[in-house]
């Protein structure tokens, strides 16, 4: 009888997704246009600029039901060490509800005025079936 609740408990450990106790991280970039992700999970967007120039990435638009800004607007900054080093420029978010959102990004000169690059991703939260 031990034996079968033990087989038992594996096989309804089997069928927990794996990714729902730790769904993980996803990294894209202004490149991406979409992402699939799980509830839970964190997104990360990198966004790259050469160093030196006089612009800024700025979150535009997000759903705080599948996407919260952990960030702020105080991104991480890696990369750079020398004048003129590409940078990278990283938002963190906290993955929410299921559903279909869009998050976008806009590359806007320091003092203002038009932005001269953007990033529109697609974000398509859903628990994925394990088979």
């Amino acid at each position: 009888m031990k034996a079968f609740a033990l087989a038992a408990a594996i096989v309804v450990a089997s069928l927990t997704p794996a990714v729902a106790s730790d769904p993980g991280t996803i990294t894209v970039t202004e490149n991406d246009s979409s992402v699939e992700i799980w509830p839970g999970a964190t997104l990360k967007l990198a966004l790259h600029v050469n160093g030196g120039v006089p612009y800024v990435w700025h979150i535009t638009s997000t759903d705080d039901d599948q996407l919260t800004n952990e960030s702020g607007d105080d991104p991480e900054i890696t990369g750079g060490g020398y004048a003129g080093a590409p940078e990278t420029v990283t938002y963190t978010f906290s993955v929410g509800e299921e559903g279909t959102t869009t998050l976008s990004a806009e590359m806007q000169p320091i003092g203002g005025g038009d932005p001269v690059k953007s990033a529109v991703i697609t974000v398509h939260v859903k628990v994925f079936n394990a088979d």
